[in-house]
């Protein structure tokens, strides 16, 4: 990102406070983490080596290096990135894991579109766990190299409202269905393993891992576990 009046704006959603736990995640050259650094400490995903050592020299910056999908604290503050475009999805999945305020994220302005819908499985289950808006549209000339794709910039909040029951499904990711229900109704619902065995009997649950499941699948789960 080149266009400075645009990284000054995106330091400005992000609304930053002394002593808040900021990350960036592929800072790359740092442009625009040298305008978050002179605001406050940032913690620095880079996966890239030829640009760490440039990084490193820019005070209040502690450089991490590696994969910021595995290497994420759960707990944070704030997260201003413009990220690479490839890990959207999975960040957005990563974050539902995570307890922070807000995100500010350069992401293409496709992915922002399906994010604020709920037509596909990604839009869908993220309207539980957050409330997102498009801030701006983002031309490739604010770029260098140009991209050929239009971004946009997403701010990211915590959704305190939605169903509680819903989110305990929806982070047991690598569960079956069945089982990641039985522990949900457990749990939240205080349900007994037999009423849970009487109600699965009654739905149909696919014999499938909760990540793995369809668009209409999920929707159909999902509005069920509501009824609870």
């Amino acid at each position: 990102m080149v266009d400075i009046d645009l990284i000054e704006r995106i330091v400005d959603y992000a609304d930053l406070k002394e002593n808040e736990k900021v990350i960036e995640i592929g800072p790359g050259s740092g442009n625009l983490t040298r305008f978050l650094a002179r605001k406050v400490k940032i913690e620095a995903f880079e996966m890239d080596n030829a640009f760490i050592d440039e990084l490193e020299k820019i005070k209040n910056v502690k450089v991490v290096k590696g994969n910021a999908l595995e290497l994420l604290p759960r707990e944070f503050d704030k997260l201003v990135s413009n990220i690479p475009y490839s890990i959207s999805e999975p960040l957005i999945k990563k974050l539902m894991h995570c307890d922070f305020k807000l995100a500010i994220l350069t992401v293409s302005k496709s992915f922002a579109d399906i994010l604020i819908r709920d037509e596909t499985k990604i839009g869908l289950i993220s309207k539980y766990f957050f409330e997102i808006k498009i801030l701006e549209e983002v031309p490739p000339s604010s770029f260098s190299p140009l991209p050929k794709v239009v971004s946009a910039i997403v701010e990211i909040k915590p959704n305190e409202t939605e169903s509680k029951a819903i989110k305990e499904l929806l982070l047991q990711e690598d569960k079956k269905v069945a089982n990641a229900i039985r522990e949900t109704l457990c749990k939240l619902k205080n349900k007994t393993k037999n009423e849970i065995k009487a109600i699965l009997l009654k739905f149909h649950v696919p014999d499938k891992t909760v990540d793995s499941l369809s668009f209409n699948e999920t929707k159909r789960i999902l509005e069920w576990i509501k009824t609870f």
